[in-house]
């Protein structure tokens, strides 16, 4: 179920201890007596001791609501705050008493808030909300949760009545069920890490995989990541006393039994027992929402959804005020000063254009930076790195500290002329390997292979194709491209090894950039260039030219004969051919690429005239041809690192980025909703001005209301109480 909510976190938003962090951990990070010290209060906020409460006050009549919303903060709390964000503080050099003292504060302030947000309903939309009205369902809820101790259950029905508008919500748009869904997810991810463990020892083996290695490859942005909005009302907890069919749209893991399942699930009632969260007696309860615990964690959940409901509300009128008119004016303000800055300093340009985000934008490029009877000298390109063995890497390192060593230039280029021939010889060495093993797992959380009708195994199929609705999907990954090498499994679909191409059958640099990388983009190869030198020698000047090490240039045409790509919708068609390159050498780049740090930047590496006097220049050198003749173009270039392939997938032209803030900016651009659609720069721009404006107005309403509640009449602190916690570490 969808419903499209503002989930963030601002200001406002405090904090929301972490239920996994508190039931995860295998041992007690902090000693307690037992749970009755756990229980006990450490502070109470009560707004409505305040004036604004009282009789007379402006919120007098909403008293008996207010009231039931518990301002208790209990040592559990503070010790699952510590659990989930505090003891990362300790660990970067903040004492215990300190960062116990900030997570109070905090907590103290989420109570100001919760309380505060259920006056602001009642008065500001009072159409929805009333005290009457209240009562009644309540009144109406007497056969709910019947079993839950009456304080939390009066809590949480409270909670459930702002949540689900006054009961008429939508199972479309229930916050309730979101929210209970969030808790139920949180506790069956616990399960599922642990049960891991239980699976390999039930089955007598380990999950190893024979040619996987430890070491794990980064994934495309958005695997495995729910919709923030998503949520199923008949999503429960498996414990393995119950079945996983039962448990709506639960996904159990591959492998996993009843045995493994209530392994996993007793040593997580165990660990509650050991941080002093749940009582021995508890640890034989079967279904976990029959333990008073689940409901502690529930109004921990419910009191963060009031704060984000309460958040979004304030962001309304902030909201309504970014018209397409303010939009324009800002952009066009921004226009302005980028246009003076950039005029003035070119080097401002240039800091610019490196730090692109979906938050940070150029809209202007000086006449200098434009486009000149050369080509392009700004843009972007991504990088494929196809590396030299680590035998041929030590060799080449030998050799080239033997030529640094030379007396003068002439002999040191004679020795580097001699290094240059040695390091081509060894570049035939070199061939494409396919870097996705670790994408094979026998954990089925972290397993994306699957194999299709081809009999081939390709990844990130359910993230790609994902028809449920649940998950965002995979940035710019079309799940084309084949595990390059052979796959076997046991008779239960067990991955017992994977391996790579052998010896003989891998694809060497030619072979790779017309077997991949233009068979991906559609293109016909030519030979390497006659420029290329497998013996470079310098020039008279005792230096070589960079072209010698140039192997390969070509270029395809996805900008219709326009030269440049539009970067309004660079993201967001996803039909034009534009997006297809850029998606394909994306997908080329995780297969194959071993530059780590060009996966997941969706730009590549910022080219200027001077990048050279940053990047290694044979690379530099490259980069800048495949800049200097637009989007489309690569080109694969040697050096010490091996074979890179580069591909240009923007370049700046002088004047306008985006051309102007009325076509930008206007109703064309807008889904059937009314809404910039999703991607398009138009849509960047409002969402980080919206952040922004929300944000700071998050701030001030949170410093109003801490100035006005947070007092000595509002608040208890009951210190001695949790006063070992901030002695702990003397």
């Amino acid at each position: 179920m969808n419903g499209k909510k503002t989930v963030k976190n601002t200001a406002i938003a405090l904090l929301c201890a972490s239920f996994a962090a508190t039931a995860a951990g295998c041992d007690s990070l902090i000693k307690t007596d037992n749970e009755t010290d756990m229980s006990r209060v450490v502070a109470t906020v009560d707004i409505t001791r305040e004036k604004d409460f009282a009789s007379g006050g402006k919120y007098e009549s909403f008293n008996p609501v207010v009231q039931k919303v518990s301002g208790n903060i209990y040592k559990r709390d503070l010790i699952s705050a510590f659990l989930s964000s505090g003891y990362s503080s300790v660990q970067s050099g903040a004492t215990y008493k300190d960062t116990f003292n900030k997570l109070m504060d905090t907590l103290v302030a989420r109570k100001i808030t919760v309380q505060y947000s259920v006056a602001y309903f009642l008065e500001e939309e009072s159409d929805t909300y009333s005290v009457s009205g209240y009562e009644t369902y309540i009144s109406a809820q007497k056969n709910e949760l019947k079993d839950v101790e009456e304080e939390k259950r009066t809590q949480i029905l409270t909670f459930k009545y702002f949540l689900t508008e006054g009961g008429a919500a939508t199972a479309e748009n229930d916050d309730y069920a979101r929210a209970v869904y969030s808790l139920k997810k949180a506790v069956n991810d616990s399960l599922d890490s642990s049960e891991t463990t239980f699976m390999r020892a039930e089955s007598g083996s380990s999950n190893e995989i024979e040619g996987v290695s430890g070491d794990s490859r980064s994934v495309p942005t958005n695997i495995n990541t729910e919709k923030s909005d998503y949520y199923n009302a008949d999503y429960e907890i498996y414990t393995g006393y119950n079945s996983p069919d039962s448990c709506g749209g639960y996904e159990r893991q591959e492998r996993s039994t009843a045995y493994s399942r209530t392994a996993a699930y007793n040593q997580f009632l165990t660990n509650l027992v050991s941080n002093g969260l749940i009582s021995g007696d508890d640890i034989k309860t079967t279904d976990f929402l029959k333990i008073d615990y689940y409901y502690v964690e529930l109004l921990s959940q419910l009191e963060q959804a009031m704060i984000t409901k309460f958040s979004d509300a304030l962001n309304k009128d902030a909201d309504a005020s970014l018209t397409d008119e303010y939009l324009i004016d800002i952009y066009n303000e921004e226009y302005e000063y980028q246009k003076k800055t950039y005029d003035n300093d070119l080097s401002a340009f240039e800091t610019a254009i490196g730090s692109l985000s979906e938050s940070s934008f150029v809209l202007y490029v000086p006449a200098e930076a434009g486009k000149t009877t050369d080509g392009y000298q700004y843009g972007y390109v991504y990088n494929i790195l196809l590396p030299f063995s680590a035998n041929d890497t030590n060799a080449l390192s030998a050799a080239k500290s033997d030529a640094e060593k030379a007396n003068t230039s002439a002999e040191k280029a004679k020795r580097m002329g001699t290094y240059y021939k040695e390091r081509a010889r060894l570049a035939n060495n070199i061939v494409a390997q396919d870097q996705r093993t670790s994408w094979f797992s026998n954990d089925s959380t972290a397993n994306y292979a699957g194999q299709r009708e081809d009999g081939k195994w390709y990844f990130f199929d359910k993230y790609v194709n994902d028809t449920t609705g649940r998950y965002e999907k995979a940035a710019h990954y079309d799940s084309a491209i084949a595990f390059d090498g052979e796959v076997k499994t046991d008779e239960k679909g067990k991955f017992t090894a994977v391996i790579t191409p052998k010896a003989g059958s891998e694809k060497t640099v030619l072979a790779f950039i017309r077997d991949v990388l233009e068979a991906r983009l559609g293109a016909t190869g030519v030979s390497p260039l006659a420029t290329y030198k497998t013996s470079p020698t310098a020039n008279e000047k005792n230096e070589f030219e960079y072209a010698d090490f140039m192997y390969y240039k070509n270029k395809i045409d996805v900008t219709n004969g326009t030269g440049v790509v539009d970067l309004n919708t660079y993201f967001s068609d996803t039909t034009s051919a534009q997006y297809k390159a850029v998606t394909a050498v994306n997908e080329i780049l995780f297969a194959y690429g071993t530059d780590t740090g060009a996966i997941n930047t969706y730009i590549g590496y910022t080219v200027t005239p001077t990048c050279d006097e940053t990047f290694v220049k044979e690379f530099a050198y490259a980069a800048k041809e495949a800049v200097k003749d637009g989007v489309g173009t690569y080109t694969v270039c040697l050096t010490d690192y091996g074979w890179h392939i580069m591909y240009c997938n923007y370049v700046y032209d002088a004047g306008s980025v985006y051309g102007n803030a009325d076509d930008i900016f206007c109703a064309a651009n807008k889904d059937e909703k009314g809404e910039y659609k999703a991607d398009t720069f138009a849509k960047y721009f409002y969402e980080s001005l919206k952040s922004k404006i929300q944000d700071e107005n998050s701030t001030i309403v949170q410093e109003k209301l801490l100035t006005a509640y947070n007092t000595e009449t509002a608040v208890t602190y009951f210190t001695a109480r949790y006063q070992d916690l901030l002695e702990m570490g003397n």
